[in-house]
């Protein structure tokens, strides 16, 4: 996630907006918005986030809150262990 990227993009779009963009980048990788990533990953990487940082924005929470919350959740999953499959 690059972190100017997700903020532009919540700034020019609307939630809706960023939704039909991740949909079009799924269904075919069309980057409708030209959204700046190294990979197609972090494309949609940057997309989703911004997603979901628009989205609290909306419920009126501050850009710089929704991000820090946003960062928080990834951070929880990434460190969480990897769970043993079993037999």
């Amino acid at each position: 996630m690059i972190l100017a990227v997700v903020k532009e993009l919540v700034a020019r779009h609307s939630k809706d907006e960023l939704d039909q963009a991740i949909a079009k980048f799924e269904a075919d990788l069309t980057n409708t918005l030209n959204v700046a990533g190294a990979d197609d990953g972090e494309k949609l990487s940057n997309l989703l986030a911004a997603a979901g940082i628009r989205a609290r924005v909306d419920q009126g929470m501050s850009v710089n809150d929704a991000i820090r919350e946003h960062s928080q959740r990834v951070r929880s999953i990434l460190s969480k262990p990897a769970k043993k499959p079993t037999p």
